[in-house]
């Protein structure tokens, strides 16, 4: 009867303890009240035996009391120094302000102080709806893409918990979830009763159940690791802040000086277009006043003509440098604003875009088509989309260049039209653009660093000054800012398609 109590008032099924406990109330029970009772009744109760009987009754609970204080310390010993590691634990994560350390920092810590068979963490995504699986150790039941729906129904039995519990305490859902199957303990890490993960326990290693004790220590653990993880959060987020101010100052400054030397040099093309519009009248006025003195001297006429072909080729380079010139400028007055999202049009940052690849490559043209329709106006950041359609351009270029160093170098007298086509479709809720080049592709084993910072396949001098940092750039606009996707498909020696997927319109954009 006593096991049972004591089973019922601990929800628990930890046989080793139960059965000790009832041990040591038999034991008491029988040198307490069955010896005097014994000791009674041979001796016809008479005074001593009554004396001896009523000493025992008297002191019986006490010394019940006493005894199972001291198998109390002697059975709990694992588990109190299990649950005095976790409050000194609780205490240490405070320091953490990377979430990666912190995340496995709080599964490394329940993994070896609890002995589960495994621990995995979920973290609410701060860009979508959905708890990713962050960090594990174990025998884990879960991939490292798993995720749940902020609005599945496990969630929602998880944030109406305040406190760690079983997923087996009356609740079916939990058991018909393959993945939830071998979980034991449910702990929900909260901050001001905001749902912000969850952490999944297993069975212990050596088969023993959770105590109220451990569920205790996991609830004042849980409560630290809320407030550690609210703290990288917020870090995290002023960091970005931090990030984006600086890089709106810096951006500022140097719009303001690409515009300033933009207008003077553009005033110093003025003077080079009237000085050669002047050339070109007094060399007009030679030919039709001299008619006679040109035929006698033809090598004056071919000096003429020279000084006219001169004419016509300063007044191409004006006017190349002049367009280039009026998309710095452009450029320039756009700014960089990640907070100012509207309509533009897309052929427009196009033509920018490939003006500025013209001036940082010095050639007069590139072998650019552009394949959008009359309506190409689409929504975005225009600084940030102008800024990754000049990368992709860039590279573009610079991958087709590649190429034909490549084949030189093999002595391959390869002859091909190089190409760069930019394309722009539509589906139901979002813009795609497609730039296509036939330049050298990206190897195999270069797919998946293509999108990581200071990793470059390019090999030319002019990207040495900032290597790797355009395309890591370019994936933090397209899907942290503007919550789209990029992605490629790439064939070395063969060409490269990269895609840019941009929602229709804002929605839940980050700050």
């Amino acid at each position: 009867m006593y096991a049972i109590i004591f089973a019922n008032s601990y929800k628990v099924k930890n046989m080793k303890i139960i059965f000790s406990k009832a041990n040591l109330f038999k034991l008491i029970f029988f040198i307490i009240l069955a010896i005097p009772f014994v000791a009674g009744y041979f001796g016809e109760f008479n005074f001593y035996s009554s004396l001896y009987l009523l000493i025992a009754a008297g002191t019986g609970p006490f010394a019940y009391n006493y005894f199972r204080k001291k198998s109390d310390t002697l059975l709990m010993a694992d588990q109190k120094k299990f649950q005095d590691t976790l409050h000194y634990a609780a205490k240490d994560i405070l320091t953490l302000h990377d979430m990666d350390s912190l995340q496995s920092t709080i599964v490394k810590i329940i993994f070896e102080t609890a002995k589960s068979e495994f621990v995995a963490i979920f973290i609410q995504d701060r860009k979508n709806p959905v708890f990713n699986f962050e960090a594990g150790l174990g025998d884990i039941p879960f991939t490292e893409d798993h995720t749940l729906r902020k609005n599945s129904e496990i969630i929602n039995v998880i944030n109406e918990n305040e406190r760690p519990f079983s997923p087996d305490s009356g609740n079916h859902l939990f058991s018909v979830q393959n993945k939830f199957h071998s979980v034991r303990l449910i702990i929900p890490v909260k901050f001001n009763n905001k749902l912000l993960g969850f952490i999944l326990l297993g069975s212990k290693q050596n088969n023993s159940a959770y105590t109220r004790h451990d569920i205790r220590a996991f609830d004042i653990f849980a409560a630290q690791a809320g407030l550690a993880i609210k703290n990288c959060m917020t870090l995290s987020e002023n960091k970005k802040f931090q990030e984006r101010i600086f890089q709106t100052e810096k951006s500022s400054l140097l719009g303001g000086m690409a515009e300033g030397i933009a207008h003077t040099i553009k005033n110093r093309l003025q003077y080079f277009s009237v000085a050669a519009s002047v050339l070109q009248l007094e060399a007009e006025n030679i030919v039709s006043s001299h008619k006679d003195l040109l035929e006698k001297y033809p090598d004056i006429e071919e000096t003429i003509n020279n000084i006219l072909e001169t004419h016509e080729g300063m007044l191409r380079n004006i006017k190349r440098t002049d367009e280039i010139i009026h998309s710095v400028i452009r450029y320039a007055r756009i700014g960089y604003d990640e907070s100012s999202f509207s309509e533009f049009s897309l052929k427009e940052l196009i033509s920018i875009a490939s003006n500025m690849v013209k001036l940082r490559h010095d050639v007069y043209d590139i072998a650019l088509i552009i394949k959008v329709q009359e309506s190409d106006f689409i929504f975005g950041n225009t600084s940030q989309i102008l800024e990754s359609l000049y990368n992709l351009l860039d590279n573009s270029y610079e991958a087709i260049e590649e190429k034909k160093r490549y084949y030189k170098n093999k002595g391959i007298d390869l002859t091909f039209d190089p190409v760069i086509i930019v394309k722009l479709r539509e589906t139901q809720n979002s813009y795609i653009i497609e730039a296509y080049d036939n330049g050298i592709g990206i190897q195999q084993e270069n797919k998946n660093k293509i999108f990581a910072p200071y990793f470059t396949t390019k090999s030319s001098y002019k990207t040495k000054s900032k290597p790797g940092i355009g395309m890591f750039v370019m994936g933090r606009i397209i899907e942290e800012i503007h919550n789209g996707k990029i992605w490629f498909e790439s064939e070395y020696l063969a060409g490269t398609t990269f895609y840019l997927e941009l929602p229709r319109k804002r929605k839940s954009l980050t700050a």
